[in-house]
């Protein structure tokens, strides 16, 4: 049991830093997509 949780904590947790890395990154490159891309802004 204390196994399984653990596994579904640090599930949890890389989800929760694969979001984060990916809204960061979008606002990486957010002046790149406004220069090609100005409808998104």
């Amino acid at each position: 049991m204390l196994f399984a949780t653990i596994l579904l904590e640090n599930k949890s947790r890389w989800r929760t830093k694969i979001v984060s890395a990916r809204i960061f990154g979008k606002r990486d490159g957010y002046n790149v997509r406004n220069a090609r891309h100005p409808r998104l802004t």
